[in-house]
C-alpha cells in the first residue's frame, strides 16, 4: 500500500475529525481499487479488510507514529530546536471562535523547570 505517501510528516499533523474521516476514505478507496470492487458492489469495509488480511487501520498507524515522535521529543535535550518548539507556550489571547490547535490533545505536558 502507499502508506509512506499517505503518512509523510504525519508525526506533527493536527488531526481533526474531518481529517480522520478523509484519511479513512482514502485508505478504503485504495483498498477497493486493489480488490477491484466499487461502492456499487456494496461490500462492507470490514469485509474488504478481512479478505485482504491487512495490518491495522491507517489511523492507528498514525497515532503510533505520533506517540513515537512525542516520546522522542521528551528524551530530546531542551536546547534542541524541535524540543523548544514543542514545549513553547504562546502568550496572549486568540480570537473568538478560533480554538487553539493542539498537536496531541490526549497527552498532558508539564514542562521541566
Amino acid at each position: 500500500m502507499a502508506v509512506p505517501i499517505l503518512t509523510y510528516g504525519s508525526e506533527v499533523w493536527v488531526l481533526r475529525s474531518c481529517d480522520e474521516s478523509r484519511i479513512q476514505a482514502a485508505e478504503m478507496r485504495f483498498l477497493r481499487v486493489v480488490k477491484e470492487c466499487t461502492l456499487i458492489d456494496r461490500i462492507r469495509n470490514e469485509k474488504i479488510r478481512r479478505q485482504q488480511r491487512l495490518m491495522p487501520k491507517l489511523l492507528g498507524t498514525l497515532k503510533e507514529y505520533r506517540k513515537r515522535w512525542s516520546d522522542h521529543l521528551m528524551r530530546m535535550p531542551l536546547r534542541r530546536l524541535p524540543s523548544q518548539v514543542w514545549r513553547y507556550k504562546s502568550r496572549g489571547r486568540r480570537k473568538i471562535a478560533h480554538p487553539r490547535k493542539r498537536w496531541m490533545p490526549e497527552q498532558a505536558y508539564e514542562p521541566n523547570p
